[in-house]
């Protein structure tokens, strides 16, 4: 099935689209963009293709993962009222933006299982409403920034299947994490009572 031309002729007042777990393929219409109540998107598990589009800088919510979208986050790093991101299972490439930074409500990050490449930005660490980051299953490198250490929320941060390295900042152990997971080529120098996984 493709997408709803319905969607495009007649975009004033939408503010919800589920439309999750319809095999639904091409390309995610460019005429989201001009859906300009849209507070919560949701096509996540189907099988869209091609480069994420621009949507409405209102949106709260939008869930893409588990499809084949290709490309990067240009479209993506301006809509400061959006408080949950998912993209995971995709074709993402490229690195993780430094300007994720800005979007300063955002709350849930999902990156997993895409082709990113890079360091973890440490302009992360401006995302004050962080509570989960999950970037698992890429080809990420470095070490992860202490400044993820700052985020008073953040209580999962999920990082295995990459090739970081390093210790673990001692700042961000210290937060009483409910989940930290990680490979084995990172190590820790202090040891708290949350979950810490290796694998």
């Amino acid at each position: 099935a493709q997408y709803p031309v319905c969607l495009a002729i007649s975009p004033h007042g939408v503010r919800y689209i589920d439309l999750s777990n319809n095999m639904l393929t091409g390309s995610i219409f460019h005429t989201v963009e001009y859906l300009d109540k849209l507070e919560v998107l949701r096509l996540n598990d189907n099988l869209f293709d091609g480069a994420i589009p621009k949507f409405p800088t209102n949106c709260k919510t939008i869930e893409l993962h588990g499809n084949d979208l290709s490309g990067d986050f240009d479209n993506i790093v301006h809509i400061r009222s959006l408080a949950h991101f998912s993209v995971a299972d995709n074709k993402l490439v490229g690195s993780i933006p430094s300007s994720f930074g800005k979007l300063t409500i955002l709350s849930h990050l999902f990156l997993d299982g895409n082709e990113l490449i890079g360091t973890i930005p440490t302009e992360l660490g401006d995302m004050n409403y962080l509570s989960i980051f999950s970037a698992e299953n890429n080809n990420l490198i470095g070490s992860i920034p202490s400044e993820l250490a700052r985020l008073e929320m953040l209580d999962t941060v999920l990082l295995s299947g990459n090739n970081l390295e390093g210790y673990i900042p001692d700042e961000l152990c210290a937060r009483g994490l409910d989940m930290l997971r990680i490979d084995s080529t990172c190590k820790w120098s202090c040891q708290e009572e949350e979950d810490i996984e290796q694998e």
